[in-house]
């Protein structure tokens, strides 16, 4: 994806919907109550919950010389600081007490983007060096996002191109590593959904390939979608593919990946593009699980298959099951970004665009 930080993607999104977003139906049960498991946290953007239920939390500074913090809190309320980076950390899942994490630190020579591991004794170990495989391999770069089919002319290319801050109308996937999401798999496998490659990767002995690489989203350019993003009028009608951009992945109960995506700039901004995929993790033959979601941010399986999705705005969260279309679970929530299932019970994490931060539960099945 070609935004910086995807964050402020799904913050756009979170603006741009405000008008379009469909109330709830009156017939539907009422939500859950939310219990606040933690709060006083900053943009808790990625969390994983630990089979006792320790829960491990990236607060992101989205200032590359600040500090972003992996914090662990105990069930009784302890919390620690356990690795701290001028950088940004996310992309947390843990496993039997093994912590694996993204980590980006920026130096002169550009951004340094690793998969590391931290074990239950302390040590810190690098996975893969995933920002390396990206400049190396670049998965999406045979792909072309824009207005591929449909071209603009020269005028309104170049209006286009003014009014987006530099987007060109037709582009290639670029050179890009922006880890969004990952899961351990049994053994020494090691799944990363990365939202600036386009790319689900499989790590296997340090060494990461692509296993899925997220395919376009075509979608037609509204008067509606126009003004919000503020392009010119020249392109209402015309066909936007846009990037595939992966936000979570998780290991659902039949042994498949499952994989939230949304469209990138401007498409984030579109009312129920955001779409589930399910992957096979060793072949990554993929197909459609769920469409219909809005800024899909974050991804929980329940040991009974129902998918939960955390969608940033309208501030919700939705299930589905089967092929079934989405509905609307827990509504009301600020900011809620990353999501995680652990025996019953669904944890939420809140506030992940800079506000005050807190990680709920609610029961689930």
């Amino acid at each position: 994806m070609r935004r910086p930080v995807l964050a402020a993607a799904l913050a756009t999104a979170a603006l741009t919907l405000a008008a379009v977003a469909p109330a709830s139906a009156g017939s539907r049960p009422a939500p859950p109550t939310p219990t606040t498991v933690v709060d006083g946290l900053f943009s808790p953007l990625s969390f994983g919950v630990d089979y006792d239920r320790t829960i491990y939390v990236a607060q992101v500074a989205f200032d590359p010389t600040a500090s972003s913090i992996l914090t662990r809190v105990k069930p009784n309320g302890t919390r620690t600081d356990l690795v701290t980076v001028n950088g940004e950390l996310g992309a947390v899942s843990v496993l039997a007490g093994y912590v694996t994490y993204a980590e980006t630190t920026y130096g002169e020579t550009g951004p340094v983007t690793l998969i590391k591991k931290r074990s239950p004794n302390g040590r810190i170990s690098t996975v893969a060096d995933l920002g390396a495989a990206e400049a190396r391999l670049n998965p999406d770069g045979g792909q072309m996002y824009g207005f591929v089919d449909d071209p603009l002319d020269e005028a309104c290319a170049d209006a286009w191109t003014e009014a987006t801050g530099g987007l060109p109308p037709v582009h290639a996937g670029e050179v890009y590593s922006h880890p969004y999401g990952t899961v351990a798999l049994p053994g020494v496998v090691t799944i990363v959904a990365d939202a600036g490659a386009n790319t689900i990767w499989r790590i296997v002995g340090g060494k990461a390939k692509p296993l899925f690489v997220l395919p376009p989203t075509p979608y037609e350019v509204t008067e509606e979608l126009a003004a919000e993003m503020g392009v010119p009028d020249c392109v209402v009608g015309h066909t936007y593919y846009g990037e595939g951009v992966p936000t979570d992945v998780e290991l659902g109960p039949d042994g498949m990946l499952y994989v939230t995506s949304l469209p990138g700039a401007p498409g984030e901004s579109i009312p129920g593009a955001a779409t589930v995929y399910r992957v096979n993790p060793v072949t990554g033959k993929a197909k459609v699980a769920t469409a219909g979601f809005f800024s899909a941010s974050g991804l929980a399986v329940s040991p009974s298959g129902t998918r939960y999705v955390a969608e940033l705005f309208p501030g919700q969260v939705s299930s589905s099951c089967g092929r079934g279309e989405p509905t609307p679970f827990l509504t009301g929530l600020a900011g809620p970004a990353a999501i995680e299932y652990m025996r019953g019970k669904l944890y939420i994490s809140t506030g992940a665009l800079g506000g005050p931060g807190s990680i709920v539960s609610v029961p689930a099945r």
